[in-house]
């Protein structure tokens, strides 16, 4: 089974489950593909952006019809990538300038992370459109990198520099939302190119094919254990889109 999509599911029935744990208060858990219990998040704790920073979309909560993709953020963050390298950088060194009496991400990194971001963003809609997906109601893929402010001026250097971590932590999420993209193609290992990479380049009108291949082995479509990722926590009785959880199992596609 599948190890780096990390799912648990609080079941009624687990007889089916290989792997089946019981907490200190009773409640019983089990998972397809998890050897031991994680620290368990809060009942109904979900990612809500208006109160939490794009880093915590790294940490483990329970599914909602508004993020699901979220169960495919990636634990490990690289960006050791062409396309991915523009977001190497830290709140010290990364380019700010002053201008007049605001600061600002540098225009040339502005220009690289707004390409970055609407290519993912083609990437992932062309994907689940050509894939005819039904996505949950209220469905929400933001909020995007730019909603967090990287391409505004601000009147403090802290806050420009604060702003451009916490959008460059958004990508993450961007990435997400590609990796459970592609997840809703069936997996064809003995196609070439796989079946996602047809889609993109059958639809593909102003995107270079170098970049489509260099996406193709970056860690945003990187399903083995060395990147893996964060998973969910979903109660099945309460879930309208429990197909999707097939898309998780079955996305490790050599």
């Amino acid at each position: 089974m599948y190890q780096s999509v990390v799912l648990i599911t609080m079941m009624r029935n687990i007889a089916s489950r290989p792997y089946v744990f019981v907490n200190k208060d009773g409640s019983v858990y089990s998972s397809p593909n998890m050897t031991y219990l994680p620290m368990m998040p809060a009942y109904g704790d979900v990612y809500n952006d208006e109160f939490h920073h794009p880093r915590e979309i790294k940490k483990l909560r329970w599914a909602s019809a508004l993020s699901p993709h979220l169960a495919y953020v990636p634990r490990s963050r690289t960006f050791d990538n062409p396309i991915f390298e523009r977001l190497i950088g830290s709140y010290r060194n990364i380019s700010v300038v002053r201008e007049g009496g605001w600061y600002f991400l540098s225009v040339e990194v502005q220009q690289q992370w707004s390409r970055l971001e609407l290519a993912l963003r083609w990437v992932a809609t062309a994907i689940l459109s050509d894939n005819r997906v039904n996505l949950p109601l209220g469905f929400n893929a933001g909020p995007f990198p730019s909603a967090h402010g990287y391409l505004q001026r601000h009147k403090e250097e802290s806050h420009a520099r604060y702003c451009a971590m916490k959008s460059r932590d958004a990508f993450l999420g961007l990435m997400a939302l590609c990796a459970f993209a592609i997840s809703t193609t069936k997996p064809s290992p003995h196609q070439k190119p796989q079946q996602w990479v047809a889609i993109l380049q059958r639809n593909n009108t102003s995107i270079q094919a170098s970049w489509i291949e260099d996406f193709a082995h970056s860690a945003a479509v990187d399903f083995s254990e060395s990147i893996g990722r964060v998973g969910m926590v979903a109660n099945t009785a309460d879930m309208e889109w429990t197909e999707f959880i097939d898309c998780m199992l079955l996305t490790n596609r050599v």
